[in-house]
């Protein structure tokens, strides 16, 4: 049981890293609207100028109070200067958390998502979780 779970975990990260390696440019993922940030809360969350809360999708970063708080300030300074730089949002398979979050793929101008930014700089980490993943064949193609 734990050997399958672990493969599991090991197939999920890599297709995930598909994403991370190729950017955006790699998968059909539609921006839609502008990203109007009122507050970046950390690393991977931020609040809209409506009020509503968005995640990363498909991502981990150190959280304040951790243990590695100038990690931390990084991954938030690092996002709030990528979303001000004229991302758009794009959605995966799952628009919302179980928290009612908003789960996004923020595009940047040139075509990369800011996830693989954070990742490249080593402020963040792939994340393999159902809920966060792009379209089935966009992770099928990053697997192969």
């Amino acid at each position: 049981m734990r050997f399958l779970r672990r493969c599991v975990q090991l197939a999920a990260t890599a297709s995930l890293a598909g994403f991370v390696a190729g950017g955006a440019a790699a998968y059909t993922l539609k921006p839609s609207e502008a990203v109007e940030v009122r507050e970046v809360t950390d690393g991977r969350s931020f609040v809209l100028a409506d009020g509503r809360v968005a995640v990363l999708a498909g991502v981990e970063v150190v959280k304040p109070g951790e243990g590695r708080g100038s990690y931390a300030d990084e991954a938030r300074a690092s996002l709030a200067e990528l979303l001000h730089s004229g991302a758009r949002l794009a959605y995966g398979k799952t628009r919302e958390d179980r928290y009612g979050r908003l789960v996004v793929f923020p595009l940047l101008p040139d075509g990369k998502t800011v996830q693989s930014r954070l990742v490249g700089a080593g402020l963040a980490r792939v994340m393999g979780s159902p809920d966060n993943r792009a379209q089935p064949s966009h992770r099928r193609r990053g697997s192969r």
